[in-house]
């Protein structure tokens, strides 16, 4: 289950609660790409909120991180926001990240350190977004 949508300038939010299929990281990846080339050619500030994911079977997680690494060039910042109560799923998606090679990818436990990351590159209006975003 997951979900792509940019409600605000640059700022693309992605959700997600399970990853279990490589067809559905295949239709989270298309979405993605919708979603980011209605940005025209702008560079993208994406935040997702992956506190409900757990861990992903090791082909998933290698689609995954592939999925990362084709959409690196469109990105200005990434960060992803991991559960602090599931350290294993954390340490898999920081290890996902890591792997997908782009230093403007992160992953955060805090979403106040998220926030004030991706705040240093986003508007009054994308910060506005993001707060909504992630309250919910």
């Amino acid at each position: 289950m997951f979900s792509v949508e940019n409600h605000s300038g640059r700022l693309i939010e992605t959700r997600t609660s399970s990853l279990a299929t490589l067809d559905e990281v295949s239709q989270f990846g298309a979405r993605f790409r919708e979603v980011a080339q209605a940005n025209d050619d702008r560079r993208v500030v994406i935040c997702g909120d992956y506190r409900g994911m757990r861990i992903l079977a090791p082909e998933v997680a290698e689609k995954f991180v592939a999925m990362l690494m084709v959409n690196n060039p469109r990105i200005e910042r990434s960060a992803v926001l991991c559960a602090a109560d599931h350290p294993t799923s954390g340490l898999q998606l920081e290890r996902t990240v890591r792997q997908a090679g782009n230093p403007s990818r992160r992953t955060f436990r805090d979403p106040a350190e998220l926030t004030a990351w991706l705040g240093e590159v986003l508007t009054m209006e994308e910060r506005t977004r993001l707060a909504m975003f992630l309250a919910r």
